[in-house]
C-alpha cells in the first residue's frame, strides 16, 4: 500500500474504524498528518504522533507512521458518512 492508495482511498462500506476520536480532528489537521507521513522524516512522524494522541485520548502502540496512516484512513472514512 502507497501513500497515494491511503489519500485516495475509495470509499468502502464494510471499513472497520479502528480510531473513531479522529472525528476530534480538523480536515487542516488530516492535511498536516498527510504532508507528515509524505515527507516521512522520523522525528516528525513521532511529534505529529505524539499530538494526534494528545488531542483525541487515543492510545495506541502501533508504529508512528501506521498509526497516522490509519488517523487518515479513519478520517476519511467517517467524514465520507
Amino acid at each position: 500500500m502507497t501513500l497515494d492508495d491511503v489519500i485516495m482511498r475509495p470509499y468502502v462500506e464494510n471499513y472497520a474504524v479502528q480510531f473513531p476520536d479522529v472525528r476530534l480532528l480538523s480536515d487542516r489537521d488530516i492535511n498536516v498528518v498527510r504532508n507528515v507521513v509524505r515527507i516521512g522524516d522520523e522525528q516528525a512522524l513521532m511529534r505529529t504522533a505524539e499530538k494526534i494522541k494528545e488531542v483525541t485520548g487515543i492510545r495506541s502502540d502501533i508504529g508512528n507512521r501506521e498509526f497516522l496512516l490509519t488517523v487518515i484512513n479513519d478520517y476519511q472514512f467517517i467524514t465520507a458518512q
